[in-house]
C-alpha cells in the first residue's frame, strides 16, 4: 500500500503532468506564444524541449522558460548567433528535474522555439563565472527563478542550447 507522501507525490506529478500540456497546447495554438497571461505571465519565453528518456529511451516534451543569451529570442538567436538558455530549477525542489539527467544522457535534442523547430546540443555551463552571469539574466527576465532559488541550497545546473547544425563558436 501506497504512503501518504507516495500518494501526495503521485497527486503532483498528475497536476504539473495536466498542467504542462495546456501550455505545450497553448503553445501549438498560439505559433509558439501565449498570449492571454492566464498559463503564463505575457512577456516570459518559453520552448518546448523534446528529450530521449535516460532510462527508458522514451520521447519527453517539457515546456520550459527560456533566455537568449547573444541576441534575438529565436530559434536562431534572431541574427543566427544566440544560444538559447534553460534552467533545472524544477521549481527550487531539491532535486534535479528528469530533463535534465535526460539531456545529460543524450545531449541532442529538439527545441519548438516560436514557431520554429530545430536541433540542439545541450551543454551544461560548467564555468563558474559563465554560470552566474546567464543565471542572473535568466531570473531577471524571469524572476520566479528567484524565487525558486530561496527554496533550496541546491545550485541549479545552467544549460546552453546551441544549434547542431551551426559550426561551434571558437
Amino acid at each position: 500500500m501506497a504512503s501518504d507522501v507516495e500518494v501526495a507525490r503521485a497527486a503532483a506529478r498528475q497536476r504539473a503532468h495536466a498542467y504542462n500540456q495546456r501550455i505545450v497546447r497553448a503553445l501549438r495554438e498560439g505559433g509558439g506564444r501565449i498570449g492571454d497571461g492566464s498559463l503564463i505571465d505575457n512577456g516570459h519565453l518559453v520552448l518546448l524541449l523534446h528529450t530521449t528518456g535516460s532510462r527508458s529511451a522514451r520521447g519527453h516534451l517539457t515546456p520550459l522558460y527560456y533566455t537568449v543569451d547573444g541576441g534575438g529570442d529565436g530559434v536562431d538567436g534572431g541574427h543566427g548567433h544566440g544560444r538559447i538558455v534553460v534552467v533545472a530549477a524544477r521549481g527550487g525542489m531539491d532535486s534535479n528535474p528528469d530533463w535534465y539527467f535526460n539531456l545529460l544522457a543524450t545531449p541532442r535534442v529538439v527545441a519548438e522555439v516560436g514557431a520554429e523547430r530545430a536541433e540542439f546540443i545541450a551543454r551544461p555551463v560548467t564555468d563558474p563565472a559563465e554560470r552566474d552571469r546567464l543565471f542572473r539574466r535568466h531570473a531577471d527576465q524571469h524572476p520566479v527563478f528567484d524565487d525558486f532559488a530561496r527554496r533550496t541550497r541546491r545550485r541549479f545546473p545552467v544549460i546552453v542550447l546551441e544549434r547542431a547544425d551551426r559550426p561551434a563558436p571558437g
